[in-house]
């Protein structure tokens, strides 16, 4: 098996007998810069996702040069504990990465559905839950080096723990509206209300940890590579092992 970089867009749809499927506009509401696209097989409906380091942000900022969640797609990863990931595979496009996902909207929690309840029951909240400490639990490390090495793929590309600490914090939410990325409005809104609402001694922790996060990259350092979801979006939820690639870390 090889990554991603050796595998045609052409050769990927082909092989899910999406050859010459017409492409339709397929709206999410992701931040990262990636675009999507839906295609169908009889009624069968799936979603092509492309990203690079010239559109996705998130990749530019977490020192993402391999584009992780391609490389997670297209390795023959074999997952534990009931967990999996919506894969059907990744392949190179131009200067980026094409990603092969089945249509999971019918899944979707209903808050994320048209008309759909704006509440969660108790019971679909546990089911989340469960599935998040499953996915958080999971050895990380062993799993996917194994799968790597068994695929002759080279070793996973893990996110530097520093580059994610600080992805969203609040001098990086600054960087990020310096530079126009219409992202930095939400999350200095959340800094503030952050502010507004924590004790004095939480704040001052993450300040302190924001301007020199070295302290809990040492703590970290100790532990073993693990997954940690960059997002409560429910998008996340339904596949259980679907976490956010590019935060995937190496702490």
């Amino acid at each position: 098996m090889t990554g991603w970089r050796h595998h045609t867009l052409v050769h990927l749809l082909a092989t899910h007998g999406l050859a010459g499927a017409i492409e339709e506009p397929f709206p999410t509401d992701g931040w990262s810069g990636a675009t999507f696209t839906a295609l169908k097989r009889d009624e069968r409906r799936f979603v092509l996702k492309r990203t690079s380091l010239a559109v996705d942000w998130i990749a530019r900022a977490t020192a993402d040069t391999e584009l992780r969640e391609a490389w997670l797609a297209a390795a023959d990863t074999r997952w534990w504990a009931g967990l999996s990931a919506p894969y059907l595979g990744a392949a190179a496009d131009g200067d980026g990465a094409a990603i092969l996902m089945p249509d999971l909207s019918a899944e979707l929690i209903a808050w994320d559905r048209p008309g759909g309840d704006k509440a969660i029951d108790a019971a679909a909240l546990g089911r989340v839950l469960h599935a998040v400490a499953r996915l958080h639990a999971m050895p990380w490390s062993l799993v996917l080096e194994s799968n790597a090495t068994r695929a002759g793929i080279g070793q996973p590309p893990w996110c530097p723990p520093r580059e994610r600490l600080l992805l969203l914090a609040r001098p990086a939410a600054r960087v990020y509206a310096a530079a126009g990325n219409p992202v930095a409005e939400r999350f200095l809104a959340g800094w503030d209300a952050f502010d507004r609402s924590a004790p004095h001694a939480a704040r001052d922790l993450i300040e302190r940890l924001s301007d020199e996060p070295a302290p809990l990259l040492d703590a970290l350092g100790r532990c073993r590579p693990s997954a940690c979801t960059a997002t409560s979006s429910s998008r996340t939820w339904p596949c259980c092992g679907a976490t956010t690639w590019a935060s995937s870390t190496g702490s």
